[in-house]
């Protein structure tokens, strides 16, 4: 017990001298960021390096995370950027510190528009846990820019949580992401879902009453994980409380879900006109589910698919476990519902169980003024590939299925013979 008081009074003190020390040479650079008119600080000026060798002591992972927390907050005082020169920089089991802390109610955390920035590949933010631990979880955040870096996790046992790589939660604005690599990051199938793995994501507890605002991420590329994007929450009505503006330009191969976004039921009755500005641009590589949504109202959607291996690498991860027992399926695109979107997907799926699964959200008695269908949206299908089932499956519940909606259709998206009698008189559908 001794030895270990001494060890945590060590690193205390460590960390105070430093900081104290340093507080007299800020700042030695006077170079403007290619982002901002703020000068910039290196993070090494804090005492903040890269990893040496193939093992650190959890001690010296928290000093490394303390330290990058004192640059983080100094830059958002004095508005400075903050760079990262190549090298991995291991937190261990903590999210990096860009964040507001718990305990801070709905009050978001001002970044002053300061921009963390790294040089690029190989420069690695990455977290080694037992439990799991997100790399960046920007909670409750507004005005900062993250760019040039590379995401990954470790993670030492099965048993808890997986690790994203980066989590936007609860509340943000301003947010702007750009040429970021993640990858391998550890999920953990649960039997009904998968826990952590994944890329980008949004995720929003229920009733949280702060802001909702824009988000700009170019750039972004994600290989080796359970989902390249996944968008979801509780409630869809919390989600349209908001003023969500999303920007998304990105690539993602090898996941089991490559855009993904899933919301709950209705707690309370949505205000008509009410919907998601998003405009997304997607590359999407051997995913064993290329585009899933549920109850997704507003957007534009651009995605590009493609397969280049075998499917039965495709449902695996890098470490050859499946991805998801509980859903072995492999299909181009799923919506249960959508409403407002303006959607198009085009290229080659290989083999799939089906290729477009479009109506209603299963056996669901939809609560509130939201109909349980998809509606009011334009489709455009160019999608190659072979069906073991049906090309287009409709999902129908209590008359509910597909209505007043566009559906363009090419030749070699349809290769198997049907009908579209039920949907034909409340939709307009051109195969050509």
């Amino acid at each position: 017990m001794i030895k270990y008081i001494f060890i945590s009074f060590f690193v205390v003190f460590s960390s105070f001298v430093v900081f104290n020390c340093m507080g007299n040479n800020l700042p030695k650079l006077n170079t403007e960021s290619d982002t901002s008119h703020n000068k910039i600080i290196n993070i090494e000026q804090f005492q903040v390096f890269p990893i040496k060798g193939s093992s650190e002591t959890d001690e010296v992972k928290y000093e490394r995370w303390l330290n990058i927390k004192k640059a983080f907050e100094y830059c958002i005082e004095n508005k400075y950027d903050l760079y990262f020169p190549k090298g991995t920089y291991d937190v261990g089991v903590r999210n990096f510190p860009f964040r507001q802390e718990e305990g801070k109610g709905n009050q978001m955390k001002d970044c002053k528009s300061i921009t963390i920035f790294g040089d690029g590949r190989g420069t690695i933010l990455k977290t080694a846990s037992v439990f799991g631990a997100d790399v960046l979880q920007l909670n409750m955040v507004k005005n900062l820019t993250i760019k040039n870096f590379d995401i990954t996790a470790k993670l030492s046992s099965t048993k808890k949580a997986g690790s994203n790589g980066i989590s936007i939660t609860n509340g943000f604005d301003n947010i702007v992401l750009d040429n970021i690599y993640i990858y391998n990051l550890p999920g953990i199938d649960k039997g009904n879902y998968i826990d952590g793995g994944k890329g980008l994501t949004l995720q929003f507890d229920p009733n949280i009453d702060s802001v909702k605002g824009s988000l700009l991420a170019t750039n972004i590329k994600v290989k080796n994980c359970a989902y390249g994007f996944r968008f979801d929450a509780v409630s869809v009505s919390d989600i349209l409380k908001g003023n969500i503006n999303i920007k998304l330009q990105m690539e993602a191969d090898r996941t089991f879900q490559g855009f993904s976004m899933s919301f709950g039921v209705p707690t309370e009755n949505v205000k008509p006109g009410s919907k998601l500005v998003m405009d997304v641009d997607a590359v999407l590589t051997n995913s064993q589910q290329y585009v899933s949504f549920s109850r997704v109202i507003g957007g534009n959607y651009r995605f590009t698919l493609d397969k280049t291996i075998d499917n039965k690498y495709i449902n695996k991860d890098q470490n050859n476990k499946v991805w998801y027992k509980a859903d072995p399926l492999f299909f181009a695109f799923l919506s249960n519902y959508s409403k407002d979107t303006n959607t198009t997907i085009r290229g080659n799926v290989g083999a799939v169980d089906t290729k477009i699964w479009m109506g209603a959200v299963g056996s669901v008695v939809e609560p509130l003024n939201l109909k349980n269908r998809t509606e009011n949206n334009i489709f455009n299908f160019d999608i190659a590939g072979i069906s073991s089932d049906e090309d287009f499956k409709l999902i129908e519940y209590q008359g509910n299925s597909i209505n007043n909606s566009k559906i363009n259709f090419t030749p070699r998206t349809l290769k198997k013979k049907l009908t579209f009698e039920k949907i034909k008189k409340n939709n307009s559908i051109i195969i050509k």
